[in-house]
């Protein structure tokens, strides 16, 4: 692909330093067989992008003097951000003047796959196909609380770390941690993972302080998996009481699933089995603990009556 003059300008290269620095770089999954594959949180773009006037210097340096007055440095900032940097990853970054002519190339459309109908010529065929290529790495699916996702093959998930602790059967067991700037949308009628693990650590009383982006993952494979799947699934969302799991039981946060793995995401829980918590758990002896533990076994009895 030529490049233009603008693209040898010292912003430029000084952004593309830094997209491919280990600042920006951050760990996630994807590809199928969930692998290693790395993105950039948009709050380090961001952060990266808004201070020192950055935007503004990327603006003057690929925008000719009759488009430069019409891109307003403060409304690429707002809307298209990620999609500004983008084109600057495929050498096309002069093309934000039309791009941000359009709602329906806004960041929060990302990622997209179809070019506006009226969209100017380019003069080549595949500005839109090197788009949507390289957008992916501004593009780490959020993870949300309920969710029952299928994710496409080049969809990254912001899971920054993956460590097996188990496995029989056709699943597989392991701790993840998610990054947390990549966090999910909050929505009225729906809680994030973040939200719920609060919960959880208020509500259970935990003596630790909890890590509240460490979460388990269960993989299954094989030629049962998408059946095992639906039956855990299933199973963990009948036992919620008012939409939230019960405070006694490891929470279960959502599923999803992507080529032939078939996962689900739940609590980490780190205090061992029930066996081990019995034996070093003192008996309750005063009438708080009493109460407290006759009011856990009512509520299991409850779970199990469904």
């Amino acid at each position: 692909m030529a490049q233009s003059p603008a693209q040898h300008s010292d912003a430029v290269q000084a952004f593309h330093r830094w997209r491919r620095s280990a600042e920006a770089q951050t760990p996630g999954l994807g590809g199928g067989n969930l692998d290693t594959i790395s993105f950039i949180p948009e709050s380090k773009l961001k952060a990266y992008l808004t201070s020192h006037h950055y935007v503004e210097t990327l603006l003057d340096a690929i925008l000719d003097a009759r488009e430069r007055p019409a891109v307003a440095a403060d409304y690429i900032r707002q809307y298209y951000l990620r999609t500004f940097a983008t084109l600057l990853c495929i050498d096309e970054g002069h093309w934000i003047y039309n791009f941000q002519q359009y709602r329906s190339l806004r960041d929060q459309k990302m990622p997209y796959d179809t070019r506006p109908a009226d969209f100017p010529y380019t003069g080549s065929s595949n500005l839109f196909e090197s788009f949507q290529t390289a957008q992916w790495q501004f593009c780490a699916m959020p993870l949300q609380y309920d969710m029952k996702d299928r994710f496409k093959r080049q969809e990254i998930l912001p899971i920054t770390s993956k460590t097996e602790i188990g496995s029989g059967g056709s699943a597989t067991i392991f701790k993840i941690v998610v990054d947390e700037s990549c966090g999910p949308t909050k929505h009225s009628n729906l809680l994030s993972f973040y939200d719920l693990t609060v919960y959880f650590a208020e509500t259970k009383q935990s003596s630790q302080q909890r890590n509240l982006n460490t979460f388990v993952l269960k993989t299954y494979r094989g030629d049962e998996a998408e059946e095992n799947h639906k039956i855990e699934r299933e199973a963990y969302t009948n036992l919620r009481l008012a939409g939230r799991p019960p405070p006694n039981i490891v929470a279960f946060y959502g599923s999803f699933i992507q080529d032939a793995s078939y996962n689900l995401i739940m609590e980490y829980a780190d205090q061992g089995n029930l066996e081990t918590f019995m034996k070093r758990t003192p008996k309750p002896e005063s009438v708080e603990d009493v109460i407290v533990f006759t009011a856990g076994l009512a509520t299991l009895a409850l779970l199990l009556k469904f």
